[in-house]
C-alpha cells in the first residue's frame, strides 16, 4: 500500500495552505490518509479542501475525522470518571489538569477502592508531563507506594498460553511495527507479524482480522482511544504492541508506562476480551538518522529496549495473559539485527515480522 503522490501531499497538508492543491486532491489525500489511519493528517487535508469547495460530503468527512480525533478517554476506572469528563474534550494530555484528579483523589480516599484511580491518574499525568518536557521524578516517588511492589518470577510466563477457542475477530492495536509500516512510508500489512501469523492458522478464513495500529503511537494512544480502536469492533481476541515510541520519552516514563499498560490489560480483560501482549522490538537508536529522532534530547544510553521489555512481562504475569517475547528472537549484536530491520534501526522487514511471529507461537495452547 503506497502512493508517494498522495503521500506528499498528505504530508503537505500540515503547513495548512489549501492553494497549495485542488480540492479534489486534498480530499483523495485525506481518503489515503484515513485508509492508513493517519488520522491529523486527514484531517488537515479534509479541512483544505473544505476550504476550497464548499460540499456537504466534505463538511461529514471533517466532522467525522475531528469526532475520531478528539473523542477520547471514554473509558476511565469509575472514581475518577466525573473528574475527567470536565476536560477530556478540551485538554486532556493538560499535565495540571492529571495533577488536580490526583490530589483530589488523594484527598478522598488511599483504600483499595479508590487504588486503580489513583493509578491511573499517576500514570495519565506522568505520560503528559514528560511529553511537555516536565520534570516529573516528584511524581513518580508519590506514584511507587500504590505499585504492586513483588516482582513476579518470569519463568512462570511460559504457562500462559494463547487459546483461539471461540476467537472469530482479532485487533491488533500498536505502533508502526504492529501498522506495517516500512521505508519511504510505505505500509505493508500482508508483511505484519500477526497477518504472517493469521495465514499460517488451519482457520485462517474463519478469523476477522482488524489492524488498528497507529504510526508512531505509543500506550498513551492505546489509552485515549480504546473505544475507537477497541471496544468499537467487539473483538474476541486483542493483540497489543507498544514501547519502540514510548522509550524516547525516556526512563522517567517507564511507571507511567507500567501504570497505563496494566490499565489497558485489566480493563480489556473485564469486557471479557482474550490478549496477547507482544513485547516491543529492540531497536538501534543509534542508527536512527538526526532529523527522525522523535526526542533529540535523550541520551541513547537510556534507550535501551530492556527495561521496557521487563515491564510488560511483569504486566503479563500479574495479570495472567500470555506474552510473546519479542526481544528474544532478535540478534543481541546489533550488526547481525539490522538484516531484520528494513529502516536499520526499528521497522522490522518481513524477515524480522517472521521473528515476532515465532514469538507468538510460542505461547499458543
Amino acid at each position: 500500500m503506497q502512493d508517494l503522490k498522495l503521500t506528499e501531499l498528505m504530508f503537505k497538508s500540515l503547513k495548512q495552505d489549501s492553494n497549495l492543491a485542488t480540492a479534489e486532491d486534498w480530499e483523495a489525500a485525506g481518503d489515503y490518509a484515513e485508509l492508513i489511519r493517519f488520522f491529523p493528517h486527514a484531517f488537515n487535508c479534509y479541512r483544505n479542501a473544505l476550504e476550497l469547495s464548499k460540499t456537504e460530503n466534505l463538511a461529514k468527512k471533517v466532522d467525522e475525522t475531528l469526532e475520531k480525533l478528539t473523542n477520547v478517554l471514554q473509558f476511565v476506572p469509575k472514581n475518577c470518571k466525573d473528574m475527567v469528563e470536565e476536560f477530556r474534550f478540551n485538554n486532556p494530555l493538560d499535565p495540571s489538569e492529571w495533577l488536580k484528579v490526583i490530589n483530589e483523589l488523594l484527598k478522598t480516599s488511599t483504600d483499595e477502592s479508590n487504588i486503580e484511580a489513583i493509578r491511573f491518574a499517576f500514570g495519565m499525568g506522568i505520560y503528559c508531563a514528560v511529553r511537555s518536557g516536565l520534570d516529573v521524578v516528584p511524581m513518580n516517588k508519590n506514584l511507587i507506594p500504590f505499585l504492586e511492589a513483588q516482582e513476579e518470577d518470569e519463568s512462570q510466563l511460559k504457562f500462559n498460553k494463547l487459546s483461539l477457542e471461540g476467537v472469530k475477530k482479532i485487533v491488533t492495536i500498536g505502533d508502526n511495527v504492529t501498522l506495517g509500516l516500512q521505508n519511504n512510508w510505505e505500509i505493508k500489512e500482508e508483511e505484519t507479524f500477526h497477518q504472517l501469523w493469521k495465514n499460517s492458522l488451519n482457520n485462517a478464513n474463519e478469523i476477522e482480522f482488524v489492524n488498528n495500529a497507529i504510526s508512531g503511537a505509543g500506550i498513551l494512544d492505546a489509552v485515549l482511544y480504546v473505544g475507537r480502536d477497541v471496544i468499537l469492533h467487539k473483538p474476541d481476541l486483542v493483540i497489543l504492541n507498544y514501547g519502540i515510541n514510548d522509550v524516547w520519552l525516556g526512563p522517567d516514563a517507564l511507571l507511567g508506562f507500567e501504570v497505563l499498560l496494566e490499565y489497558m490489560v485489566k480493563f480489556l480483560k473485564l469486557n471479557g476480551i482474550k490478549l496477547l501482549l507482544v513485547g516491543p522490538v529492540p531497536h538501534i537508536p543509534n542508527a536512527c538518522p538526526e532529523q527522525q529522532k522523535p526526542n533529540a534530547s535523550v541520551n541513547i544510553k537510556d534507550l535501551e529496549m530492556e527495561p521496557w521489555n521487563k515491564i510488560c512481562k511483569q504486566v503479563a504475569l500479574r495479570n495472567k495473559v500470555p506474552f510473546a517475547d519479542t526481544c528474544s528472537k532478535f540478534p543481541l549484536v546489533e550488526e547481525q539485527r539490522t538484516k531484520y530491520l528494513a529502516n536499520g534501526f526499528n521497522q522490522p522487514n518481513r524477515d524480522g515480522h517472521m521473528l515476532i511471529k515465532s514469538a507468538i507461537e510460542e505461547v499458543l495452547a
